[in-house]
């Protein structure tokens, strides 16, 4: 994060503030073998890239309800977007993770080993 442009009393109140952001999806990028959470991804320009025959995530079709991705969100997903080393550049104090499960496995249960 570029703070040169921020006020001096902007970047001390940030960094003694609780930072939280309460939703990421990355866990399901790193579950897909996508992306680590200890390295930053290196995910290119969309300018400069050509996108691969499937995307990750299907593109929303038109006029149907939902939230509207751009090509590059629907082929890398959230990959490159966290990272423990952005997190603490950026001064985050928590993140809360989203976790998914599948339909299907909702009637499942724990058993005691």
């Amino acid at each position: 994060m570029d703070i040169s442009p921020l006020s001096p009393l902007a970047v001390e109140l940030h960094q003694q503030a609780i930072v939280i952001d309460a939703h990421c999806d990355i866990l399901m990028a790193v579950t897909d073998g996508i992306t680590r959470l200890g390295t930053p991804a290196v995910i290119p320009d969309p300018n400069t890239w050509i996108p691969p025959i499937k995307p990750l995530q299907p593109a929303a079709e038109e006029g149907s309800p939902g939230i509207q991705h751009s090509r590059h969100t629907e082929v890398f997903g959230c990959a490159g977007q966290y990272s423990l080393p952005q997190w603490q550049r950026g001064g985050l104090t928590a993140q809360v993770c989203a976790i998914y499960l599948e339909d299907k496995h909702l009637d499942r249960r724990c058993s005691a080993a």
